[in-house]
């Protein structure tokens, strides 16, 4: 009896562990930072260094080809304003360069992440720089040669940047097709 009751125990245990690793999930845990000499502080649209940007939500038709002087559809501003008055207040100049795993080396922009849930095909996020006439000029993203510079106010030490994030083509003559988009890029400050 003893024999059958056991076998009893070992099957009924076998279907309860079968059944609790068939509910299985799991996830993905994403990392990463940035390590700073913390010279100055930084802050993007009065919040942290670091910031998520949303752009509205666009129609196919409202991502128009890149062009260098103008913004791409729905822009939304980026304002980041470095402040030295404690930091680095001799210095005159900060300058600004951006780089990306995520980068499309044909015009500089910013390429989507292929990797999200229904990536939107053929859409990258264009940056602008906002210089002090109003004008727009593309920030190429991972060209070294392609910084912009502010000068710091000779009273506060604060120097502002001023940028425009916008839906553009990932080539003139590509189709878009609709879905997510996820991008991401690092800034990088030096001060002379």
């Amino acid at each position: 009896m003893n024999k059958k009751l056991l076998a009893i125990v070992l099957a009924a245990s076998s279907l309860s562990a079968g059944s609790v690793m068939a509910g299985v999930d799991g996830g993905q845990l994403n990392i990463g930072g940035f390590v700073t000499a913390g010279t100055c502080v930084t802050t993007i649209n009065g919040g942290g260094k670091d910031v998520t940007v949303m752009l509205q939500t666009a129609q196919i038709a409202d991502v128009p080809a890149m062009s260098k002087t103008a913004a791409g559809g729905f822009p939304e501003d980026i304002n980041i304003k470095v402040d030295c008055a404690t930091g680095n207040a001799t210095a005159q100049n900060a300058v600004m360069s951006f780089s990306s795993m995520y980068h499309n080396s044909n015009q500089g922009t910013l390429s989507n992440d292929g990797s999200v849930q229904d990536p939107a095909g053929n859409v990258d996020i264009a940056l602008h720089h906002v210089n002090n006439t109003g004008a727009l000029n593309l920030v190429e993203v991972n060209n070294p040669s392609n910084q912009i510079t502010e000068a710091f106010d000779t009273t506060t030490h604060v120097a502002n940047f001023h940028l425009k994030a916008s839906y553009v083509k990932s080539d003139a003559n590509a189709t878009v097709t609709s879905g997510h988009v996820k991008t991401n890029s690092t800034y990088t400050l030096t001060y002379n």
